[in-house]
């Protein structure tokens, strides 16, 4: 939590400065960005735990809710990752549209959503299903697959379409 922190925020404890404040917050970011998965446009991306560590590696340890689609090749390799949406620590809307333009304009044929909880429970709202739903009913229109939500807390993951949560031939 401490790394998670803003400047602000690590400055209220009583016997931190401005200078240590700077150096924690600054040794998180750097812990964040040398644990990321270093994306490989060569990578196949085969099997469920190869999406959960991408996943995994792009939204642990965030303080606000953020929502990504990853979009994939025929070949399943990554075309390119982008952020749809940020919220606050609770919460963050996706618009449906927004996120079938996104994988539309890089020409994908298929897609991983994934978004995380910062509160420490990786467990699908009712609300994360209905997204799911209508972003993959959405993606299918246009003949692109969704081929799973994965939804992150810290190190921990919950695979929508292995949990059941989603099911991407329903749609």
């Amino acid at each position: 939590e401490v790394f998670k922190a803003d400047i602000n925020r690590l400055k209220k404890v009583n016997g931190v400065g401005e200078s240590t404040a700077v150096m924690l917050a600054a040794m998180g970011e750097t812990f964040t960005r040398v644990s990321k998965v270093k994306s490989n446009k060569k990578y196949v991306y085969k099997t469920h735990e190869d999406f959960k560590n991408l996943a995994v590696s792009r939204l642990s340890n965030q303080m606000n809710e953020k929502v990504m689609i990853f979009c994939f090749d025929s070949a399943k390799r990554l075309k390119k990752e982008i952020v749809i949406s940020e919220g606050n620590e609770s919460t963050s809307s996706v618009d449906v549209r927004k996120a079938v333009q996104a994988v539309i304009d890089c020409n994908a044929t298929s897609a991983i959503l994934a978004h995380n909880h910062p509160s420490g429970l990786a467990v699908p709202s009712d609300e994360d299903v209905c997204t799911t739903k209508r972003v993959a009913v959405a993606l299918n229109t246009v003949e692109i697959h969704l081929v799973d939500h994965i939804v992150v807390a810290d190190d921990d993951f919950v695979s929508m379409s292995q949990s059941g949560f989603y099911r991407a031939d329903e749609c």
